[in-house]
């Protein structure tokens, strides 16, 4: 690297041991043990959006059988309220 040219250095919040060239966004560990724990971190933070994700469209799924549910419980009411029999 040219001594002349000075990339501009930012420290990464919560993990002392690495640093971001801001110009590149590259992300430099100085201290092996710092990256290891913000890969770590990272990826734990990575499975938790995916699970949040997984849990929202079963629960979406859930709402959707519920109503279904409800729509045939209605017309099974409305069946019995008309005196119509039902067979199944």
């Amino acid at each position: 690297m040219n001594p002349a040219i000075k990339p501009d250095l930012a420290k990464v919040k919560d993990c002392p041991g690495l640093i971001r060239d801001t110009h590149s966004g590259a992300l430099l560990a100085h201290d092996l043990e710092e990256k290891r724990k913000f890969i770590e971190k990272r990826n734990a933070s990575l499975r938790t959006v995916a699970e949040n994700q997984q849990l929202r469209e079963e629960v979406n799924s859930v709402k959707k059988e519920l109503a279904e549910i409800k729509d045939l419980l209605k017309l099974v009411i409305n069946n019995v309220a008309n005196g119509q029999n039902l067979k199944f």
